[in-house]
Protein backbone atom coordinates (compact mmCIF):
# COMPACT_ATOMS: atom_id res chain seq x y z
CA UNK A 1 0.00 0.00 0.00
CA UNK A 2 2.66 2.40 1.18
CA UNK A 3 4.64 2.12 -2.71
CA UNK A 4 0.98 3.00 -4.80
CA UNK A 5 0.38 5.85 -2.32
CA UNK A 6 3.60 7.60 -2.65
CA UNK A 7 3.46 6.70 -6.39
CA UNK A 8 0.20 7.91 -6.95
CA UNK A 9 0.47 11.30 -4.32
CA UNK A 10 3.98 12.12 -6.46
CA UNK A 11 2.02 11.65 -9.69
CA UNK A 12 -0.79 14.02 -8.65
CA UNK A 13 2.39 16.83 -8.25
CA UNK A 14 3.71 16.11 -11.39
CA UNK A 15 7.16 14.23 -9.70
CA UNK A 16 8.72 11.90 -11.31
CA UNK A 17 10.47 9.36 -9.19
CA UNK A 18 11.34 5.65 -9.25
CA UNK A 19 9.08 4.01 -6.42
CA UNK A 20 8.92 0.20 -6.02
CA UNK A 21 8.11 -2.98 -3.51
CA UNK A 22 9.31 -5.52 -2.22
CA UNK A 23 9.02 -7.41 0.79
CA UNK A 24 10.40 -10.61 3.01
CA UNK A 25 7.38 -13.58 2.53
CA UNK A 26 6.05 -13.85 -1.00
CA UNK A 27 7.07 -13.83 -4.37
CA UNK A 28 4.70 -12.85 -7.24
CA UNK A 29 1.25 -13.06 -4.96
CA UNK A 30 -1.48 -10.40 -5.44
CA UNK A 31 -2.10 -7.36 -3.21
CA UNK A 32 -4.82 -9.05 -0.22
CA UNK A 33 -8.60 -7.80 -0.92
CA UNK A 34 -7.83 -5.89 2.22
CA UNK A 35 -5.29 -3.67 0.60
CA UNK A 36 -7.32 -3.56 -2.41
CA UNK A 37 -10.15 -2.26 -1.13
CA UNK A 38 -8.96 0.64 1.25
CA UNK A 39 -6.86 1.83 -1.82
CA UNK A 40 -9.89 1.38 -4.23
CA UNK A 41 -11.52 4.06 -1.72
CA UNK A 42 -8.77 6.62 -2.06
CA UNK A 43 -8.77 6.12 -6.52
CA UNK A 44 -5.84 3.87 -6.20
CA UNK A 45 -5.81 0.54 -8.00
CA UNK A 46 -4.10 -2.18 -6.88
CA UNK A 47 -4.95 -5.27 -8.96
CA UNK A 48 -2.08 -6.09 -10.84
CA UNK A 49 -0.07 -5.40 -8.14
CA UNK A 50 2.45 -8.45 -7.45
CA UNK A 51 4.54 -9.05 -4.17
CA UNK A 52 8.60 -10.17 -4.77
CA UNK A 53 10.80 -10.72 -2.57
CA UNK A 54 13.57 -8.37 -1.46
CA UNK A 55 17.16 -8.94 -2.81
CA UNK A 56 20.26 -7.42 -2.64
CA UNK A 57 19.94 -5.84 -6.08
CA UNK A 58 17.27 -3.76 -5.15
CA UNK A 59 19.02 -2.39 -2.89
CA UNK A 60 22.31 -0.98 -4.68
CA UNK A 61 21.25 1.61 -6.34
CA UNK A 62 18.47 2.63 -4.34
CA UNK A 63 19.10 6.51 -2.65
CA UNK A 64 16.29 5.68 0.08
CA UNK A 65 15.34 2.85 1.46
CA UNK A 66 11.60 3.01 3.46
CA UNK A 67 10.53 -0.34 5.37
CA UNK A 68 7.49 -0.43 7.13
CA UNK A 69 9.27 -2.43 10.05
CA UNK A 70 12.53 -2.91 12.27
CA UNK A 71 12.66 -6.31 10.72
CA UNK A 72 12.74 -5.08 7.23
CA UNK A 73 15.74 -2.24 7.91
CA UNK A 74 17.55 -5.21 9.52
CA UNK A 75 16.76 -7.59 6.29
CA UNK A 76 17.87 -5.59 4.02
CA UNK A 77 21.55 -4.73 5.70
CA UNK A 78 21.62 -8.17 5.84
CA UNK A 79 21.33 -8.32 2.36
CA UNK A 80 23.19 -5.27 1.70
CA UNK A 81 25.37 -3.76 4.21
CA UNK A 82 25.57 -0.85 2.97
CA UNK A 83 22.27 -0.36 2.55
CA UNK A 84 21.65 0.44 6.07
CA UNK A 85 22.51 3.90 6.11
CA UNK A 86 19.68 4.37 3.54
CA UNK A 87 17.41 2.70 5.06
CA UNK A 88 15.04 3.65 7.51
CA UNK A 89 11.44 2.32 8.50
CA UNK A 90 9.11 4.89 7.40
CA UNK A 91 8.04 5.86 10.80
CA UNK A 92 11.79 6.25 11.88
CA UNK A 93 12.53 8.69 8.53
CA UNK A 94 9.66 10.72 9.41
CA UNK A 95 10.93 11.23 13.05
CA UNK A 96 14.63 12.03 12.65
CA UNK A 97 14.00 14.04 9.57
CA UNK A 98 11.59 15.95 11.00
CA UNK A 99 13.60 16.42 14.00
CA UNK A 100 16.92 17.51 11.68
CA UNK A 101 15.01 19.62 9.62
CA UNK A 102 14.40 19.30 5.75
CA UNK A 103 17.90 18.93 3.47
CA UNK A 104 18.79 21.34 0.58
CA UNK A 105 18.50 19.22 -2.88
CA UNK A 106 22.56 19.36 -3.05
CA UNK A 107 23.17 17.78 0.29
CA UNK A 108 20.35 14.72 0.33
CA UNK A 109 22.47 12.07 0.46
CA UNK A 110 24.61 13.77 3.32
CA UNK A 111 21.19 14.01 5.12
CA UNK A 112 20.69 10.50 4.43
CA UNK A 113 23.55 9.39 6.43
CA UNK A 114 23.31 12.05 8.82
CA UNK A 115 20.18 10.62 9.93
CA UNK A 116 21.08 7.31 10.26
CA UNK A 117 24.30 7.68 12.13
CA UNK A 118 22.74 9.41 14.31
CA UNK A 119 20.57 5.90 15.79
CA UNK A 120 22.09 2.99 17.71
CA UNK A 121 21.92 -0.58 16.55
CA UNK A 122 20.24 -1.58 19.57
CA UNK A 123 16.89 0.89 17.77
CA UNK A 124 16.59 -1.75 15.42
CA UNK A 125 16.52 -4.47 17.88
CA UNK A 126 12.95 -6.08 18.28
CA UNK A 127 9.22 -4.91 17.21
CA UNK A 128 8.40 -0.61 18.13
CA UNK A 129 5.22 0.84 17.87
CA UNK A 130 7.16 3.96 17.27
CA UNK A 131 9.15 2.28 14.12
CA UNK A 132 6.86 -0.11 12.79
CA UNK A 133 3.53 0.07 10.35
CA UNK A 134 1.00 -2.17 12.19
CA UNK A 135 0.31 -5.01 8.95
CA UNK A 136 -3.30 -5.60 8.94
CA UNK A 137 -2.73 -8.47 6.63
CA UNK A 138 -5.93 -11.23 7.48
CA UNK A 139 -7.61 -8.38 9.99
CA UNK A 140 -11.03 -6.78 8.60
CA UNK A 141 -11.05 -3.78 6.39
CA UNK A 142 -11.01 -1.80 9.29
CA UNK A 143 -7.16 -2.15 9.81
CA UNK A 144 -6.52 -1.60 6.29
CA UNK A 145 -8.46 1.73 6.22
CA UNK A 146 -6.46 2.65 9.21
CA UNK A 147 -2.79 1.68 7.61
CA UNK A 148 -3.69 3.03 4.57
CA UNK A 149 -4.14 6.41 6.20
CA UNK A 150 -1.44 6.26 8.41
CA UNK A 151 0.73 5.36 5.51
CA UNK A 152 -0.70 8.70 3.65
CA UNK A 153 -0.02 10.72 6.49
CA UNK A 154 3.46 9.51 6.85
CA UNK A 155 4.07 10.12 2.77
CA UNK A 156 2.66 13.39 3.08
CA UNK A 157 5.62 14.10 5.53
CA UNK A 158 8.06 12.60 3.30
CA UNK A 159 7.14 14.39 0.24
CA UNK A 160 7.05 17.76 2.65
CA UNK A 161 10.89 16.63 3.89
CA UNK A 162 12.46 16.01 0.32
CA UNK A 163 12.69 18.82 -1.79
CA UNK A 164 13.07 17.00 -4.24
CA UNK A 165 9.42 15.23 -4.14
CA UNK A 166 7.69 18.92 -3.47
CA UNK A 167 5.36 19.69 -6.46
CA UNK A 168 7.16 21.79 -9.14
CA UNK A 169 5.31 23.99 -11.86
CA UNK A 170 7.31 23.90 -14.63
CA UNK A 171 8.85 20.68 -14.93
CA UNK A 172 8.52 17.31 -13.78
CA UNK A 173 11.34 16.64 -11.26
CA UNK A 174 13.12 13.21 -11.90
CA UNK A 175 13.97 11.31 -8.23
CA UNK A 176 15.58 7.62 -8.95
CA UNK A 177 15.78 5.06 -6.53
CA UNK A 178 12.98 4.47 -3.82
CA UNK A 179 12.18 1.10 -2.89
CA UNK A 180 9.35 1.57 -0.69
Amino acid sequence: MASALLRARLERSGVHASVSSAGLLYDGEPASPGAVEALRRRGIDLLDHRSRILRAEHLADAELVLAMARMHVREAAVLDRDALSRTFTLKEFVRRGQAAGPPSEAAMAAWITRLSSERRTNELLGESSVDDVIDPIGRPLAHYERTATELSHLIDHVVELIPALRPVDTAVRDWEGWPV
